[in-house]
């Protein structure tokens, strides 16, 4: 009977570890093409919040405040208001936090708007 229950609970565990397999987070990638889709997606999601072109002030305001409300351990010193600048800050924040800025953006855009500042 132990040996059952035994048996049992490797298969189901097996089983569960298979079909959670592809759903590791971007730092346990361990494949070189994951890699590469980890770093695309990165690139994307940077060039998605601060095109190098046609960004007005205002938004690139908006976006410094997304940003700090993400990660506050950034000093406003460096994000002034220069577009290459946040792209570099951008550029070396994790997936998971351009993807909480870019999933905040809206509210923070509401927010300030709402406030009358821009």
């Amino acid at each position: 009977m132990k040996n059952l229950v035994v048996m049992s609970s490797l298969i189901l565990r097996v089983s569960i570890t298979g079909a959670c397999s592809g759903t590791r987070g971007e730092f346990y990638e361990d494949r070189p093409l994951a890699q590469q889709d980890a770093a695309a997606q990165h690139a994307e999601a940077v060039d998605r919040l601060a095109p190098e072109v046609g960004v007005t002030l205002p938004q690139l305001r908006t976006l410094i405040d997304a940003i700090m409300t993400v990660r506050r351990d950034i000093p406003k010193e460096e994000l002034p208001q220069n577009i290459n600048a946040v792209r570099r800050v951008l550029q070396s924040m994790s997936l998971s936090d351009l993807r909480r800025v870019q999933s905040i953006l809206p509210a923070v855009e509401r927010r300030r708007k709402a406030e009358g500042v821009e």
